[in-house]
This record gives C-alpha cells, sequence and structure tokens, in this order.
C-alpha cells in the first residue's frame, strides 16, 4: 500500500483545544481539557498493561496525554511516553523549560514529570536539532520519488520559509525509536522542581545514518 493511501487508514481524533489548568498553574481541582485524542488514550490504554505497555509519541505540546492521565489516573503505569520537549545540558545535568513545546503546555508537562509511575523518555530540543535536511538536497531526493506525498512536503519547505537548511525535530525523536542505534540514552532525575522517578534522556543522535535511513525507507 503506498504511504499517502494508508494515512486514510490511520485514526486522528482531534486533540484538546486549551492546555491543562490555568495560565497561571494546574492544581488539583483546577480544569482538565476533554477531547476525542483524550478519549482515544484512554481506550487503548485500558488494553495495555504495565508489562505490555501502550507507546505514545508526542511530538508537540503533551495536552492529550497529561489530561487522559488526570481523568484515568490508573492508566499511567500502562504506559510509555516519548516527548520531544526542553533542553538538557550532559555536562551539568541541568534541564531548561524554555522551549517551544514545554511552553504550549508547561502544566502539562509538569504532570508528566510528576508522576512516578509513568515511564517517560524525553527528546530534548537541543539533540534533535543536530538532524538538519538541506534544501538542494531534499529537492532532489523528493524529485527523484515524485507523486502527492513528495509535492506536500517539498510545498512545507516554501511554507514555513525554512532557507537553505531545515531542522527534523520530529523526525529525529522518531528514528531514535524505531532504530535506538542511532541514539544515546541515559536516565536521570528530571528537573528537580518535579517529583517524578528517573527518566529516559537522549543524550546524543548519529544525524547522518538517521538522515540515510529516512531516504532509503522514502524511496
Amino acid at each position: 500500500m503506498k504511504a499517502w493511501n494508508l494515512i486514510e487508514y490511520i485514526p486522528h481524533p482531534i486533540g484538546c483545544d486549551r492546555m491543562v489548568g490555568y495560565a497561571w498553574g494546574y492544581y488539583p481541582g483546577a480544569p482538565v481539557p476533554v477531547s476525542d485524542g483524550v478519549d482515544f488514550i484512554i481506550r487503548k490504554a485500558e488494553s495495555a498493561s504495565p508489562a505490555d505497555k501502550l507507546n505514545i509519541v508526542v511530538l508537540g505540546a503533551v495536552t492529550n496525554v497529561a489530561a487522559a492521565i488526570l481523568h484515568a489516573p490508573e492508566i499511567a503505569n500502562k504506559l510509555r511516553v516519548f516527548i520531544l520537549n526542553m533542553k538538557y545540558d550532559v555536562t551539568t545535568g541541568a534541564w531548561n523549560k524554555n522551549s517551544f513545546n514545554a511552553r504550549n503546555d508547561i502544566n502539562g508537562l509538569d504532570v508528566l514529570l510528576d508522576n512516578k509511575a509513568l515511564e517517560l523518555i524525553v527528546m530534548p530540543g537541543n539533540v534533535a536539532r543536530e538532524l538538519t535536511f538541506t534544501r538542494e538536497d531534499t529537492r532532489k531526493r523528493l524529485s527523484d520519488c515524485p507523486g502527492k506525498l513528495s509535492d506536500i512536503l517539498w510545498e512545507r519547505w516554501d511554507h514555513v520559509r525554512a532557507g537553505d537548511t531545515w531542522i527534523m525535530w520530529d523526525l529525529a525523536l522518531v528514528q531514535a525509536i524505531l532504530n535506538p542505534e542511532y541514539a544515546t540514552i541515559i536516565y536521570g532525575p528530571s528537573p528537580p522542581e518535579n517529583t517524578g522517578g528517573k527518566i529516559g534522556i537522549y543524550t546524543d543522535i548519529d544525524a547522518d545514518k538517521m538522515r540515510k535511513d529516512f531516504w532509503r525507507t522514502y524511496q
């Protein structure tokens, strides 16, 4: 089945339209958003178990997963959640939440980082940014694979005004999951203001191998 046709068979439930809690924080009793996406996560988690966890990859704000756990706390130990979020200094072990995905729902992020039952693995933004594509090479490779998907990907490059290079943040996390040998992961403490246990932290990626694997798969 062609990749474009396969998309039609993938569920796309609508996610939350607001962050967890309020702009000034989350606390018990603060509003927790609901959505079809949240319900979908809870339903899928019900058929998982601590020994056979549901893997969730979050490429943006963590709102849907955080809301699902707040609505159904019993699912936390059935989840393995991979997030593209924050920054991490390998030398000092210091975290920095001043990042796009963290800012879009800092309350939801804290919900995950405070949950001791949740298996959480983080791809920091400063690590993911090592994976870049160049405009000239990308254009050539997409031209070698003509079709609707290639057209959409190329149009997207200009739509976001990526310029001569584009950081493939999301792809870095997905590649690290699919090809563990392309990434280095350690387990360490969450940010000091959070109360969860140790979390997985990607500290390095082999960007060259990730690029080659993507194009090999795409072609």
